[in-house]
């Protein structure tokens, strides 16, 4: 009785019919922006006054039209950013983790709010297939980035309130 047993669960293993699972999806949403001053001084090496992640809100807009933070203190960067070194040339830099969710004309938008300063709109292009979900198309303010720019960071000039 426990061979037959044994060879029922045996059979029933091999014979099941094994379904393939999709096993990643990659996804591309970072945008690198060197944000300066209206002196054309980077925001985060002035000497006084130099901003800091407390001082930056980044803001998914979705599908209706209205904002949603991004702050969750669960994740590895609760704000979706960072303040990274880029070497060449040698600046601190702003990594954004842009919004994929589109609006209209297949566009993602994205609210970046500096202290003291005028909000940044960063609209993303997004592109999606089974195993990839990303941007191709990245434009700042209104302005279409050109597409050698992409995967650099980004120069914007800040302006006051």
């Amino acid at each position: 009785m426990y061979k037959l047993g044994l060879l029922l669960i045996l059979f029933t293993l091999f014979s099941c019919e094994k379904k393939e699972e999709k096993c990643c999806v990659n996804v591309e949403s970072q945008v690198l922006l060197n944000l300066t001053n209206e002196d054309s001084n980077n925001i985060f090496e002035l000497n006084e006054g130099s901003k800091g992640l407390n001082d930056l809100d980044l803001y998914y807009v979705d599908k209706s039209g209205n904002r949603e933070i991004q702050n969750h203190s669960n994740l590895d960067l609760p704000k979706n950013m960072q303040i990274i070194d880029w070497e060449v040339p040698k600046q601190k830099i702003l990594k954004v983790f842009g919004n994929l969710t589109p609006q209209s004309g297949g566009y993602a938008e994205s609210i970046l709010v500096v202290k003291g300063y005028s909000e940044v709109s960063i609209k993303l292009k997004i592109e999606s297939t089974d195993s990839y979900k990303g941007y191709s198309q990245v434009m700042i303010n209104g302005q279409l980035i050109p597409q050698d720019q992409l995967g650099k960071p980004i120069r914007i000039k800040l302006s006051k309130e």
